[in-house]
């Protein structure tokens, strides 16, 4: 499937089952959509805001979400390889046991974001801004949180190498304010 489209305003639509390598809406509005089962290998969804929308067991590896804004909107069982969600906004938004590997959250604001299960192995949170975000059962290996900012942040991981790698990520934020792992406080 071929889809190139910008400054669109979809609501209520299903592109569940969609497949492609050229899928592309850019600086639209998105909501109330739902794109379940998709394989979407590189879209493009720059600049574009979605709100209440479903990505659910779909795969977008290497998939572009570069200062896009993402409310309400469900990643369950997703594939996100390699994705850039640079610059992009995060409000109360959910991932289970979703593949974030190697994917690029720098100098992006999640607010409300809860992640479970989910896979955040050699992610970048480069200089970015987490608010009431909870992390249950993450893996974290080569995950960096470089200048990032984190406030009132849980995270849950299995005593071991899993806490040992979000250990090591967090100590490289440059601000830790009510932050807790594995219920204890490590940011004042």
């Amino acid at each position: 499937t071929r889809m190139h489209v910008v400054d669109p305003e979809i609501t209520n639509c299903k592109f569940e089952g969609s497949a492609g390598d050229a899928f592309q809406i850019i600086n639209g509005l998105v909501n109330d959509v739902t794109f379940l089962l998709s394989h979407l290998t590189s879209a493009d969804f720059s600049r574009t805001k979605f709100y209440n929308c479903n990505f659910d067991k779909s795969s977008l590896s290497g998939a572009l979400f570069h200062k896009t804004a993402l409310s309400n909107t469900s990643f369950v069982e997703t594939l996100l390889p390699n994705a850039d969600f640079a610059d992009s906004l995060f409000e109360d938004t959910g991932a289970i046991y979703a593949h974030f590997t190697g994917s690029l959250f720098d100098r992006s604001t999640l607010s409300g974001v809860t992640m479970e299960g989910s896979d955040l192995s050699n992610a970048m949170f480069r200089h970015a801004s987490l608010t009431h975000c909870a992390f249950i059962g993450c893996e974290w290996e080569g995950t960096s949180f470089k200048n990032a900012t984190l406030r009132n942040c849980s995270f849950s991981t299995s005593v071991g190498k899993a806490h040992k790698d979000l250990c090591h990520a967090l100590a490289e934020a440059s601000s830790l304010t009510s932050v807790t792992v594995n219920g204890e406080i490590i940011g004042q």
